[in-house]
């Protein structure tokens, strides 16, 4: 790393036995996250942001929500959980605005094309 001084990496490890989902939907629950702006993918450097990947298509939260038996209590229709849902999506679109997440047009980098990478480089 290039920056001089303290160095902090904040990394979305999706945990199957703590978060109550099958191990076989790590990827899937991490790939929710980005795409529904609850944990985006930034860097920041001094405090000032210098690279995101973009979303191509925003998510609801429900759809990262529903794959976790954690969140069981916030699928319901009573009004805590109506109302934790919409905290929670609230959220969610002041990350994509404040971070500029929404992909343009023309844009190469995306969430969607970071799902074609594997080891040794990009899937052709």
């Amino acid at each position: 790393m290039a920056i001089e001084g303290p160095t902090f990496l904040m990394i979305h490890a999706p945990c199957p036995l703590g978060w109550m989902h099958g191990p076989e939907l790590t990827v899937k629950v991490a790939r929710a996250g980005v795409e529904t702006g609850l944990t985006p993918i930034v860097e920041l450097e001094r405090g000032r942001v210098v690279s995101v990947l973009p979303i191509r298509e925003k998510k609801p939260v429900t759809e990262y929500l529903r794959l976790q038996g954690r969140f069981r209590h916030l699928l319901g229709d009573d009004p805590v959980a109506v109302q934790e849902r919409e905290h929670l999506q609230a959220l969610a679109d002041h990350n994509i605005e404040t971070y500029g997440l929404l992909a343009r047009k023309g844009d190469t980098r995306d969430s969607v094309t970071a799902a074609l990478v594997r080891r040794g480089g990009a899937i052709r």
